[in-house]
């Protein structure tokens, strides 16, 4: 959830019309700090959302404990610092600088290449992660696709616990 909240910011801000798109989610401060209390907001409010109907567990045994804020920090983190990566109007500074950074494989490959590169080595960690996370399950990859709803379950199952 850590991983996916700075893009909450993206969302709003191309609903709104507003630009850059990229502010204090996408920051390190912000990383560290409301990216952290939007990810507890946002577990709390799927513990209630009834998700275990489309595959989704765990999130109503989450502990809120170190652990928890530990890795919401981390998955900002990553979100944040991949991103500064391959995304141009990168505002890792924001607060103590106004810079926006552009990100080295934009320099070097070019937008469109560089957001491939990211793509594609986040489709195979995610592949990896669910191969290895079915399998210490009992399960193999095929899951995915005999029964995807399944499948998603027991990742969630053992990712929340």
């Amino acid at each position: 959830m850590g991983a996916m909240v700075p893009d909450l910011e993206v969302l709003v801000y191309q609903l709104l019309g507003l630009y850059p798109d990229r502010l204090v989610l996408h920051s390190l401060i912000g990383a560290l700090s409301v990216d952290i209390i939007l990810t507890v907001v946002l577990v709390k409010l799927l513990a209630h959302a009834k998700l275990e109907k489309i595959g989704i567990s765990g999130f109503a045994s989450a502990k809120l404990d170190k652990y928890f804020i530990i890795s919401a920090a981390i998955g900002s983190l990553s979100h944040v610092l991949v991103d500064s990566l391959h995304h141009e109007d990168n505002p890792l500074l924001w607060l103590i600088g106004p810079t926006y950074f552009t990100g080295p494989l934009v320099v070097a490959f070019g937008a469109p290449l560089a957001h491939s590169i990211i793509a594609a080595a986040a489709i195979a960690i995610i592949a990896f992660m669910f191969k290895k996370l079915l399998n210490d399950s009992g399960y193999g990859f095929s899951l995915v696709f005999r029964n995807p709803i399944k499948a998603m379950s027991v990742v969630t199952s053992v990712l929340l616990v």
